[in-house]
């Protein structure tokens, strides 16, 4: 039961951080013109510069160690993934969010497909209410009134969310071979993906173009401000669900939070972009997930 309770915890915190996190990239790159590269360095930094001041204080033990050689895999692959979401969505255009989050049962299925053979991974939930519940979820992002594509976005899509199934196996078999707190083990993640990402931040930065008509108003300097924790609080929930949740447990955590996101998509826009199958596809997922809700745990 601790488990479940810590669970649903990490969920909530990070359902309610992606919010704000994704409010902040918003203002990064309408005022700064700041993109995808930038904000994925910051999100390591942040989680970082917390938890160094975690262990330098005390509050975090200081006794572990860890061959940093596990984590080279999970940091490449990282690199890599960071490198095609900045062509896949880098905010040139909002709708691409939409086409990206389309593919993310690719995600899922290869997920599926790399623990097939781990019994540690085995779940009384069958494989196929899994594949549709991740069907339903990603579709639920399908409209058209929203979605906007390039042929490089449409073809590197599917490529980007097995990349993220590679990598989320990576980190998990590595917390294992660690045999470290989960504290110890981000903080040393964080720290590498903050050195790999360094480079190309770099170039991202100095290529912005600022447009003089952007303004500031309060709400951004609130969320400039405090982007750094929503972004560390964000990553450190997401590290802690691939590495303490089975697979299956996962997919549905994640599943639901973007499924979240989408209808939120339509309270802000005021049902603007309603379309039938993305109503169809949530209808289905919620009705997948109260259907198995109980086989979860």
């Amino acid at each position: 039961l601790g488990m479940i309770r810590d669970g649903l915890w990490f969920f909530l915190i990070a359902t309610s951080s992606s919010f704000f996190t994704s409010a902040a990239r918003n203002v990064f790159f309408h005022v700064l013109d700041i993109r995808t590269p930038f904000v994925n360095w910051l999100e390591q930094l942040s989680l970082f510069l917390l938890l160094s001041s975690l262990f330098k204080i005390g509050v975090l033990s200081r006794h572990e160690s860890i061959d940093r050689k596990l984590l080279y895999r999970s940091s490449l692959l990282y690199f890599i993934e960071s490198f095609l979401s900045s062509l896949v969505h880098s905010q040139l255009r909002t709708g691409q969010l939409f086409t990206m989050r389309v593919f993310d049962f690719f995600c899922s299925f290869a997920l599926l497909y790399l623990i097939r053979d781990k019994e540690e991974e085995k779940s009384s939930i069958s494989t196929s209410h899994i594949m549709l519940l991740s069907m339903a979820a990603s579709f639920s992002w399908m409209e058209w009134g929203q979605m906007e594509y390039t042929p490089l976005s449409i073809i590197a899509s599917p490529f980007l969310q097995t990349l993220k199934a590679h990598r989320i196996i990576s980190i998990k078999e590595a917390y294992v071979q660690s045999q470290v707190s989960i504290e110890r083990f981000s903080l040393e993640y964080s720290t590498l993906n903050s050195l790999t990402l360094l480079i190309p931040t770099i170039f991202s930065f100095l290529s912005r173009n600022i447009q003089i008509t952007a303004s500031w108003e309060s709400i951004d300097y609130t969320l400039m401000g405090l982007s750094p924790m929503w972004l560390a609080v964000c990553l450190f929930s997401d590290l802690w669900q691939i590495t303490q949740l089975r697979i299956h447990q996962y997919i549905i955590s994640e599943h639901s939070r973007l499924t979240l996101a989408s209808t939120g998509q339509w309270i802000l826009q005021n049902m603007a972009h309603p379309s039938l199958v993305s109503l169809s596809a949530k209808i289905t997922f919620v009705a997948s997930l109260l259907r198995n809700g109980r086989k979860v745990v």
